[in-house]
């Protein structure tokens, strides 16, 4: 890595993380903090060729690399003995070599590159968790993966596959699962009105994501409050915006999904846009996202503490919006906690449809056994912050959790099993 492309700015000894800075200052001393370095962000940095010494690199765990000029990952980085989280994010690498990756690798994030296919000794990381691919031109994944037993979360938009890969199907720990999109919506769309961009007046900005703003917004001829959801750029984390915008609309009336009332055009910067009818700020998200300890996990603030028919009214009220979204054939990809939002009551709403995708009942049925897991882990995050712990709920995880796929309930076997009055007992 040569010191006349990329300088690195600073380090922070608590978090151990060796950052590149934005501008030419005299470099730090790599090898001074290499031995202790856990957290290394080389983003942004013009970088054509990974090629620091990473022998040196004895605790790292985590590398970014994004939004740098790579076309091809050789093997350097193989040599770092620690590493689980590895970031590609935006490069232009359209080759990966056999054997160059590490395969302690537990999060890999290729979203948003020129990759055509991947190499065969994927299939050796499998203690693979969570796998980013979204925004590649890939149209199969190497048989080998299969033997990546272990991952979590997989994001697959923005391709060019034709269908899912059949193992993808029989992965045991899989929950989050961003699919393809390989049929188009049927129907819904000829109910969403256009809103004019110079019709809306916007106001605050109630949230943010690296992909999206939320503004709290009026519209001028009828002055009703909505929420206004304006895309940064032209793809996401998850895929493209269309599709997210897609997806919103063909999930259809939920009493626990956002109502959308209109897509948004001509905006000046011919960005996307969606209105969804206003939430009220009494409600908050659920959780937070995972943190890079946590992984595919979401994680709380301290102290955080739920009554039980807190609890139980959230879990009845993910389960309605997720039974609803697969009876049309959408699995939603991204049923966490911080995706829901709440208020005290416990009532609530799913949101993002970033990594949804259309399935076919008929021949991909176990993905919504595949979501089912996902509810599990929130059926358990919940749990793990009960003022009182549920015997009947902790069954509902276990079957939620059920390393066998067939064998786990349907979300309409759920939803009567919340509906049992002696759960709340």
């Amino acid at each position: 890595m040569s010191q006349e492309i990329i300088y690195f700015e600073s380090y922070e000894p608590v978090s151990r993380r060796l950052t590149v800075g934005p501008t030419q200052a005299p470099p730090l001393e790599i090898s001074q903090y290499a031995h202790e370095v856990e957290v290394l962000d080389v983003s942004h940095g013009g970088l054509v060729r990974v090629s620091l010494d990473f022998t040196q690199f004895v605790r790292l765990k985590t590398v970014f690399f994004s939004h740098n000029p790579l076309t091809e990952l050789h093997p350097e980085i193989v040599w770092c003995p620690s590493l689980m989280t590895l970031g590609f994010r935006s490069c232009h690498i359209a080759r990966i070599a056999e054997n160059a990756l590490p395969t302690g690798l537990h999060w890999l994030i290729l979203t948003d590159n020129k990759l055509m296919t991947l190499p065969a000794s994927m299939g050796k990381l499998t203690q693979l968790r969570k796998l980013s691919l979204s925004g590649n031109q890939l149209t199969a994944l190497p048989a080998e993966m299969r033997a990546c037993r272990n991952l979590e979360l997989v994001r697959l938009g923005a391709n060019n596959f034709k269908e899912t890969p059949e193992w993808i199907l029989t992965l045991p720990q899989l929950a989050w699962y961003g699919g393809i999109n390989h049929r188009k919506s049927k129907g819904g769309e000829e109910d969403i009105f256009d809103v004019p961009y110079r019709d809306v007046t916007l106001g605050e900005l109630i949230g943010s994501s690296p992909s999206s703003e939320v503004w709290r917004a009026v519209l001028d001829k009828t002055g009703q409050d909505v929420a206004v959801k304006i895309y940064k750029g032209q793809f996401t984390s998850d895929g493209w915006p269309e599709d997210d915008m897609r997806m919103s609309i063909a999930a259809g009336a939920n009493p626990n999904l956002i109502p959308v009332l209109g897509k948004l055009v001509g905006h000046p910067e011919q960005k996307h846009g969606l209105v969804f009818e206003y939430i009220p700020s009494s409600f908050r998200s659920l959780g937070l996202p995972p943190s890079l300890e946590s992984c595919t996990r979401d994680t709380f603030p301290v102290g955080t503490s739920w009554s039980s028919s807190f609890i139980l009214r959230v879990l009845r009220g993910v389960a309605s919006a997720c039974q609803h979204l697969h009876s049309k054939g959408i699995i939603h990809g991204d049923v966490y906690a911080h995706n829901i939002l709440v208020n005290d009551e416990g009532d609530c709403y799913l949101g993002d449809f970033g990594a949804a995708s259309f399935y076919d009942r008929s021949t991909e049925r176990q993905l919504e056994q595949i979501e089912v897991r996902a509810f599990g882990y929130l059926v358990e995050d919940l749990l793990g912050h009960s003022v009182r712990q549920s015997s009947l709920l902790e069954q509902l995880k276990n079957s939620c959790l059920n390393p066998d796929i067939s064998a786990r309930p349907l979300f309409a076997d759920i939803i009567s099993q919340l509906h049992d009055k002696t759960i709340t007992d």
